[in-house]
């Protein structure tokens, strides 16, 4: 069972946060959400990577919502992309995938995101 963990990489007007492993672990949920406050004082575009998350539960998913309204608060906006099938099921059921903007990519999101002022 691989633990959670993620990398947050700076990319011109954005930020590509990379999830790792099983994301179901609070005090790495709780460094991810605080690293993602501190990166949105810079910029308030965030893609969310998930094409190496393995799991995660509904602690989880509160946390995508989260960093979500944040970055929505500071006039940004988050896309999800690579989401794994397992992952794309519980989005699906949770209706999440309403809510999230979800894109193949890395790339087809920072295309987006170039059209979001």
């Amino acid at each position: 069972m691989k633990k959670f963990d993620f990398t947050i990489k700076e990319k011109n007007n954005h930020w590509v946060v990379d999830l790792k492993g099983r994301m179901m672990d609070t005090e790495s949920i709780k460094e991810l959400i605080a690293a993602v406050e501190e990166a949105l004082n810079k910029h308030n575009k965030i893609i969310l990577s998930l094409e190496q998350l393995e799991y995660l539960n509904s602690s989880g998913l509160n946390t995508l919502i989260s960093i979500l309204t944040k970055s929505r608060v500071k006039g940004g906006e988050t896309i999800i992309t690579n989401v794994p099938e397992s992952v794309n099921k519980l989005f699906i059921i949770s209706k999440l995938n309403t809510v999230f903007e979800i894109r193949n990519s890395v790339e087809e999101a920072e295309k987006e995101l170039i059209t979001i002022a």
